[in-house]
């Protein structure tokens, strides 16, 4: 009797656990399922992809247009599509990089809809052989990378400046040598100027005309994360902050020229 007592009373342990088992798996009330996104629609453009306004285009701060807009753009200007995000009317809002001016890049939001689908796709106009500084500075800033890709450019004749022309910088971040703004430039008889950063080991003092070596879309700009040092600039996401380093002119040699062989203060490699 005491045996089967015994069993009963293990058996009855082995029940109310699989009880409790059973009752912490269970659902608790109706289960949700995540809301979806809307899929964008088959005219949306990719994500990098370089376009043109087709018509004159209001920018947003924010993916909404029930605020003012920021401004209104001109038809044709080129712009570079950074991201996008579908509507639930059907429409797509587009962050696009669509001014450059010396160091920074302006990104802005505007918004697409099927009757009215704001971009269409162009090849960027980059300059003929031979490249000097007056041919980078007429080339449209969001095209820089697609036209030199990350290829070495050597630029005759310039000047390197640290005069305080650009200001100092609004923006700092990761690596540091080339998420920040640039505060040195390169000159060239009179066309124009370009915000430039130098190599890591790299350093140099000079006077007079140099000739350098460098490049734009450098590869650790994959790692650049920028941060704003003041209240009055708007937060970066990551691809901005790629986007940014990627435009940027990296310097990786830097000689004398002839004409100012004499004025060189000092080179280490």
């Amino acid at each position: 009797m005491r045996r089967r007592l015994v069993l009963v009373a293990a058996a009855v342990a082995v029940i109310w656990t699989l009880a409790v088992v059973l009752l912490m798996w269970a659902p608790v009330g109706p289960t949700e399922t995540p809301p979806l996104l809307p899929s964008k629609p088959a005219w949306t453009l990719a994500n990098g992809s370089y376009a043109e306004l087709v018509g004159p285009t209001a920018m947003f701060a924010r993916r909404n247009n029930i605020q003012p807009a920021i401004e209104t753009v001109e038809q044709f200007v080129r712009v570079y599509v950074s991201d996008s995000v579908s509507d639930d009317q059907g429409g797509v809002w587009y962050r696009l990089l669509y001014r450059w001016a010396r160091t920074r890049a302006t990104f802005s939001w505007a918004h697409a809809t099927p009757t009215d689908q704001l971009l269409r796709t162009v090849e960027p106009i980059c300059p003929k052989e031979p490249i000097d500084l007056a041919a980078i500075g007429g080339t449209e800033p969001p095209a820089l990378p697609q036209c030199f890709g990350s290829s070495d450019l050597v630029l005759d004749g310039v000047e390197i400046r640290r005069d305080g022309l650009y200001g100092p910088p609004v923006y700092a971040g990761t690596p540091a040598w080339l998420a920040s703004d640039p505060v040195i430039y390169l000159a060239w008889r009179g066309s124009g100027t370009l915000g430039v950063h130098i190599e890591p080991g790299l350093e140099a003092g000079f006077v007079g005309t140099v000739s350098v070596t460098g490049h734009f879309d450098d590869r650790r700009s994959e790692d650049c994360v920028r941060r704003p040092l003041g209240p009055r600039f708007s937060a970066e996401s990551v691809e901005e902050s790629i986007q940014h380093c990627r435009h940027h002119f990296v310097i990786t040699h830097i000689e004398a020229t002839p004409s100012s062989q004499g004025d060189l203060a000092w080179l280490k490699r």
